[in-house]
């Protein structure tokens, strides 16, 4: 007698989202998209169409609800705090929901989760907080090596990756309107991209592209190739990939910088307090500046120098500029200058380069923006511990 077996891969999940599918019949269809990375490095796409968006209200309201348009009315052993049963309503999409739950607000029926995001939901109802462990096999291998996992048993487990994590950075002529060079560093990567249309000789780590299009090109594929789990720099969100989305616009460019299908999208921060947010399917978009300001740190001066002569503390390693790196500067100049316009450096500006180019020491050559992110964690765990306390 033969038995089956089912692998299971662990691994530990990046980023949850979902998107919406046509059937053949017109009915909307939430998938839920789950990207992240397997404990053998190789990258991963749970896929689910299984679940439908819900919320719930009051048993006892479930006619009127029906009457104000919640068709699909299903019923739960789930309760309110008082102890009152409930009934879950359904919907095609999670688009549905805000206006269906504001319905029904307005005619005084009460909604219970209804504000909980369709992706978090699913890994709430299965307690996965990060690491969880596939049970079924990959349906198919598609670009660059993503497993794509359609409909398994996914559950919480204790999975520990060290994240791959890329650094950039873009230089503009004044008005952020033309792309000059576009500088990349990682544990594999050490480059940067400058546009020039005048075949002028390149400095070291250094790499001519003929025109915008083509720094683009070539930064799209340095992602593709270096496959990171964390795309990170200092106003990365509202000025970095702004831009490169305007220009990428301009020049009919895709853009494409994620592990699969699907655009960058942007969402311009809102309030005072607010912050953007930028969607690259399978990556994480981290924003130095975000992560200081999430920290509770104020500082009088947020450029990226003075944040980290005071969250790093070694100024003398912070003013050191390998010969390379001088050169490409040096460069940059000259081809801002070419346009007979006077530069104006960033306020806040990630510089793609290690710490110390020349330490040999484990971990030294961590891009400095990384290393600063993780020092404001370190010292923001204490006051949250001493808040948590009060």
């Amino acid at each position: 007698m033969q038995t089956s077996y089912v692998s299971a891969h662990r691994g530990f999940i990046l980023q949850a989202s979902y998107r919406v599918e046509t059937g053949a019949n017109g009915e909307r269809r939430p998938v839920v998209h789950l990207y992240g990375r397997l404990e053998d490095g190789r990258t991963f796409l749970v896929r689910d169409d299984r679940r439908r968006p819900h919320f719930y209200i009051r048993a006892a309201d479930a006619e009127r609800a029906r009457s104000l348009g919640a068709a699909r009315l299903e019923p739960s052993d789930e309760r309110t705090f008082d102890g009152a049963p409930v009934t879950r309503v359904e919907v095609q999409a999670p688009p549905d929901v805000p206006g269906l739950r504001d319905r029904l607000h307005s005619n005084g029926i009460d909604t219970f989760e209804a504000d909980v995001r369709f992706a978090s939901r699913y890994l709430i109802e299965r307690g996965i907080k990060g690491g969880c462990e596939i049970v079924g096999e990959p349906r198919a291998t598609v670009a660059d090596g993503l497993l794509v996992f359609d409909d398994p048993e996914v559950r919480p487990a204790a999975v520990e990756i060290t994240p791959r994590v890329l650094s950039f950075d873009i230089e503009t002529d004044p008005d952020a309107t033309r792309l000059l060079a576009i500088s990349l560093y990682s544990p594999g990567i050490d480059e940067v991209l400058i546009v020039d249309a005048d075949s002028r000789a390149m400095p070291a780590r250094a790499a001519r592209c003929a025109d915008e299009r083509s720094a683009l090109d070539a930064f799209c594929e340095r992602v593709r190739a270096d496959d990171p789990d964390v795309l990170t720099g200092w106003n990365t969100i509202d000025f970095d990939l702004t831009v490169l989305q305007r220009i990428a616009a301009r020049l009919g460019h895709p853009l494409r910088l994620g592990r699969d299908e699907g655009a960058l999208r942007l969402r311009k921060a809102e309030g005072y307090f607010g912050s953007g947010q930028a969607t690259i399917p399978g990556r994480v978009v981290l924003d130095g500046i975000d992560l200081l300001r999430g920290a509770f740190v104020r500082m009088d001066d947020y450029s990226l120098d003075a944040v980290a002569r005071e969250v790093l503390g070694d100024p003398a390693q912070l003013r050191a500029r390998p010969r390379g790196v001088r050169r490409v500067r040096a460069h940059r100049r000259a081809a801002r200058l070419s346009n007979r316009r006077e530069a104006q450096p960033r306020a806040a500006r990630v510089r793609a380069e290690p710490l110390n180019r020349h330490d040999p020491r484990p971990g030294r050559g961590e891009h400095r923006v990384f290393r600063l992110s993780l020092s404001l964690r370190a010292r923001a765990a204490p006051r949250r511990r001493a808040n948590r306390a009060q």
